[in-house]
């Protein structure tokens, strides 16, 4: 199924006040949707014309929020505008979106998706639920509706288009650092960037570089300019709405930057980060991103002084261990594929199979030889097309064998599971193109591959046995609903058998 022609309505807010988290990771979800056919409509709050024009450049419609937001005013808007638009969505991302917004603002078959960070409303009926922060948790959402489904965890992290252009760089940790990045978000006011550039001062080391993101409007003025430089033994670049800023983040040492959603940006291009608090809602991101390794939570920047934030700022430069450390957790805590995952969650129609075909032979081959496939398998030895061709030929429309293609929503293949059946009991084989690992894809196959073997043949239990030391399809079966039955031995290696039995409840996606 396409998602061509379907519609999101993204209702969110932007201000000197609020910041621009909510509004930047939503336009991390629009790009993903359009880019997958989709139409998208912002109806928001938004104070910053940069900002508006930012939208506006990229092909988004919008359409500015004339009421109070949270309001009764507001919602009526919102659902009018659904409507109007033809919505299939409406996404909500903001702290006055209450349980009596998120239950009223549904219409007809519009589904509602809910961004969110602590568990703000009493309640929730929200179709989907993000929380994104590594301190989400279930627990959280308790009251909620038993329809809702859960999006917990830096693996849903939104991230714009241009930060996922840089998954899987490498930093390098360079020696002596020069290099800071300030970058305090639209919640920024002077008083805080002018506390760094006073510490910058006092640092003493030699031929600094600072790049500093300032909120539209806030450069500097020359006569600031030349009051900031006396006395600086380096060179300092002001940035006012910037298109950029992965690349600054590349270029950089370390960062001087507060607790909001760039966290994760910082952490996909493993940025050391010293990570200072401006507003409330940003505490717990300054203590994860300590907890986790990928920065150093400087508290409250009211705070601070500038000879404190100093001495920190020379500690980090002058420990390339520390930064090191923080370089290499970062990807691992936020792999940059989380608007892929969410949107798979969000449509889950986009994962389609059909009975394999001749014209498929080819194409599995190359997946069964990926150099990762074979290191997992029970046999890493490379298949040789002719031995290949004369197996999946015996495979090819035998009675005993349910054999599918999974497809994704541009309907290009993805995957393949297999079924070789014996009487009551079938075993699964599965394998996905290494383009779509690690996205959730695999576990959406396996379930909708079982749905279909227990309607079409006589199957009561589906085997599954997977190498002790392959972690990875461990987790994919476990979280399809597949139980251990121990280890046992397969071509002489250590294997978990796992089973799936007909009639047991699905483990909840």
């Amino acid at each position: 199924m396409q998602r061509k022609n379907l519609r999101l309505l993204i209702r969110t807010d932007a201000s000197q006040v609020i910041g621009v988290g909510h509004l930047m990771r939503c336009l991390a979800l629009a790009e993903g949707w359009r880019a997958r056919g989709g139409l998208v409509t912002f109806l928001a709050a938004c104070q910053l014309e940069s900002l508006n024009a930012r939208l506006i450049k990229s092909g988004f419609e919008l359409e500015q929020l004339e009421a109070e937001p949270g309001s009764l005013a507001d919602l009526d808007l919102t659902r009018k505008t659904a409507a109007r638009v033809g919505a299939d969505w409406i996404v909500l991302d903001g702290y006055h979106f209450s349980a009596d917004y998120q239950r009223l603002v549904r219409c007809g078959d519009i589904r509602v998706f809910v961004i969110d960070d602590y568990g703000h409303a009493d309640h929730y009926t929200a179709d989907i639920i993000l929380n994104q922060n590594l301190h989400a948790k279930e627990a959280i959402y308790n009251a909620r509706e038993p329809h809702t489904k859960l999006l917990l965890g830096t693996r849903y992290t939104l991230l714009r288009s241009e930060f996922r252009e840089w998954i899987g760089w490498s930093r390098e940790v360079r020696t002596p650092a020069r290099k800071i990045l300030v970058t305090l978000g639209g919640s920024d006011t002077r008083r805080e960037t002018r506390l760094v550039l006073d510490a910058l001062k006092q640092v003493d080391l030699p031929n600094l570089e600072a790049d500093v993101v300032v909120g539209s409007g806030q450069s500097p003025q020359p006569r600031e300019i030349s009051q900031i430089l006396d006395g600086f033994d380096g060179s300092i670049r002001f940035h006012e709405n910037v298109n950029n800023m992965p690349e600054l983040m590349a270029n950089a040492d370390i960062a001087v930057a507060a607790g909001g959603t760039t966290t994760w940006e910082r952490a996909l291009l493993g940025l050391p980060t010293l990570v200072g608090v401006l507003a409330a809602n940003q505490v717990e991101l300054a203590e994860d991103s300590e907890r986790t390794g990928i920065g150093k939570n400087l508290g409250s920047f009211h705070a601070l002084t500038a000879s404190s934030l100093a001495t920190e700022i020379r500690r980090l430069m002058l420990d390339p261990s520390a930064r090191q450390q923080m370089a290499s957790q970062g990807p691992e805590i936020v792999d940059g594929r989380g608007v892929d995952r969410v949107l798979l969650k969000m449509d889950a129609s986009s994962l389609q199979t059909r009975p394999v075909e001749a014209k498929d032979c080819r194409t599995i081959w190359e997946w069964a030889n990926e150099p990762l496939t074979r290191a997992a398998s029970f046999s890493s030895d490379a298949i040789p097309w002719e031995k290949h061709l004369a197996w999946f030929t015996a495979r090819l429309n035998h009675p005993a064998c349910l054999f599918l293609i999974a497809t994704d929503s541009q309907e290009q293949p993805i995957g393949q599971v297999r079924f070789d059946i014996d009487g009551s009991n079938a075993m699964i084989s599965v394998a996905m193109d290494i383009r779509v690992r690690g996205l959730g894809y695999g576990q959406e196959l396996i379930r909708i591959g079982i749905q279909k073997l227990f309607r079409d043949f006589p199957v009561t239990h589906v085997n599954a046995f997977i190498r002790t030391d392959n972690r990875v399809s461990q987790a994919t079966f476990f979280k399809a609903g597949f139980v251990s039955l121990g280890t046992t031995q397969v071509q002489g290696q250590a294997a978990f058998h796992l089973v799936f039995q007909k009639g047991q409840a699905w483990v909840p996606k």
